[in-house]
């Protein structure tokens, strides 16, 4: 059964009210597998140049869950990680740009 897990960090700065709420959109676009929000999103999140990326990112998914709507519905596989791991250390040059 699927489950949720937020960790909290704490906050290393206050958020503003927009930022907040454009930030839970953007989770919802995510969790919904909605392109043009995750897109929309990302642009107030100043990551429209990498929306994809940024929401693999959050999700430590591939895009191809977070479009499938597969999100936390299985176990990444041995083949998942790896892919998932060339997947970073191909894009870490935008990864680092990103955060």
């Amino acid at each position: 059964k699927p489950q949720l897990a937020l960790l909290d960090h704490g906050l290393y700065r206050e958020l503003s009210e927009e930022f907040r709420v454009n930030y839970c959109h953007l989770y919802k676009s995510i969790c919904n597998g909605d392109l043009a929000g995750i897109r929309k999103y990302s642009e107030y999140m100043q990551a429209a140049h990498a929306w994809k990326l940024f929401a693999s990112m959050l999700t430590a998914t591939s895009f191809d869950q977070v479009e499938s709507r597969s999100l936390g519905t299985k176990k990444l596989s041995e083949t998942d990680r790896s892919r998932m791991q060339s997947y970073a250390a191909q894009h870490m040059d935008g990864i680092s740009e990103l955060l």
